[in-house]
């Protein structure tokens, strides 16, 4: 068993090298063709991004390779790429070269953390979340920051009438980007982890949540943007470059999925939302319902069991059998306790899913009106359903057509 564990670790330890050897040449060859002098200060940076790339590709190969253990041979990867540069360091440079193990052992460490969570799942652990996720935030928003900032001080004088240089070169501002773009990955992956799971909702008691169900498919449907008065100056192409960092800073937290919108205007009213999460969805969406692990072979006694103890079940109309077999589950309970939500699609497209849950409904003994135009809710109510009807795309009108049912339908249960 040692001898297997030994070579595997082995095996793993010179791919590793073997990959960063390959990424580190390539990416050297590629510097040599642009004609990068590594004697430029302002160079130097494209160097140690390439290295960086052949610490994190290795640490990768590492944890692909192996089963375990592979966070401490990536890490012990990650300090042989710099160690001989300190066993040959004098005394003024040895400093900077602990700094450089630290960053070299950190790289091969990151590299292979993803295969690392998709085996240990440690991901399942909300303490842990909340520790890493609040890491990658603190990390995450200070490098857009900076990207932000660095675009704009790049930015300001070259769209000035005498267009002189910049504070900082080209190739700055490119490593700026690259590192905005490293936080912006942080930051969403961050505000993920720190959400709570669907699991501390439901443990939180029964009755007070609401289930959100709906078809995966539908998980991809977004809403329109809210028209907004802006400012001239702000339309102007050079301010929108000026500015351009700070913008991508505001959105790229910002989801304006349906289900986000939705969810968003349910918990306001009515209390936290939960919902399954999809097959082999590890980390939630950044807005949205908190997020529900069930196994599969069990999955319809869970659902029943939340459909039983949830406020309020909260659907959007879509297509499916899974869906059909929940909505009916929701259907046979006295008081029934539903609010189904229409997304915003065509209203051909619209009546075909009311087409396939018709039967549902009828059989049910719920008489369904003719869909209208700009249908948002169906409310059902004892034995009828009646639409909530609001003009648009965006979430104004599903607040409104929210705000307008009374707290007897959302409190039938």
């Amino acid at each position: 068993m040692s001898a297997n564990l030994g070579y595997r670790f082995a095996r793993a330890y010179f791919f590793g090298l073997l990959i960063y050897a390959a990424v580190l040449l390539g990416g050297t060859l590629a510097l040599t063709l642009f004609r990068v002098e590594f004697s430029n200060p302002d160079h130097v940076a494209f160097a140690v991004a390439v290295r960086i790339l052949a610490t994190l590709a290795g640490g990768f190969l590492i944890g692909t390779v192996l089963d375990r253990k592979e966070l401490h041979v990536a890490f012990v990867f990650g300090l042989t790429t710099t160690l001989p540069a300190v066993v040959t360091a004098g005394p003024e440079a040895f400093l900077p070269s602990m700094v450089e193990i630290a960053l070299w052992g950190g790289a091969g460490v990151v590299g292979a953390l993803p295969r690392y969570g998709a085996r240990h799942e440690w991901h399942k652990n909300e303490s842990v979340r909340t520790v890493v996720g609040g890491a990658l935030l603190i990390v995450g928003y200070p490098l857009m920051l900076g990207m932000a900032v660095g675009s704009f001080v790049y930015m300001a004088p070259l769209l000035s009438r005498h267009k002189s240089g910049g504070v900082l070169s080209l190739s700055q501002l490119l490593v700026l980007l690259v590192l905005g773009g490293i936080g912006a990955l942080c930051a969403v992956t961050g505000h993920k982890l720190v959400r709570a799971s669907g699991e501390t909702v439901v443990a939180r008691g029964k009755g007070k949540y609401v289930l959100y169900l709906r078809s995966f498919f539908d998980d991809a449907i977004q809403l329109k943007e809210e028209q907004k008065e802006r400012l001239g100056l702000m339309e102007n192409p050079a301010m929108g470059a000026l500015f351009g960092g700070f913008r991508i800073l505001s959105e790229v937290t910002k989801d304006s999925s349906f289900e986000a919108a939705l969810v968003d205007l349910i918990a306001n009213r009515v209390g936290p939302v939960v919902a399954l999460s999809k097959p082999g969805e590890s980390l939630p969406p950044i807005g949205g319902a908190a997020r529900l692990s069930i196994a599969a072979e069990n999955w319809q006694t869970r659902v029943r069991e939340l459909i039983e103890d949830s406020k309020l079940v909260l659907a959007t109309l879509g297509t499916g059998g899974g869906l059909s077999w929940e909505i009916q589950q929701v259907l046979e309970l006295k008081p029934r306790k539903l609010l189904l939500a229409l997304p915003p699609l065509d209203v051909p497209v619209l009546s075909e899913r009311l087409k396939a849950i018709y039967p549902l409904l009828s059989g049910n003994g719920i008489e369904v009106p003719p869909l209208p135009a700009y249908p948002r809710f169906m409310c059902i109510s004892g034995s009828s359903a009646r639409f909530i009807v609001a003009e648009g795309e965006s979430v104004t009108p599903y607040r409104q057509a929210l705000e307008s049912i009374n707290e007897e339908d959302l409190a039938s249960a």
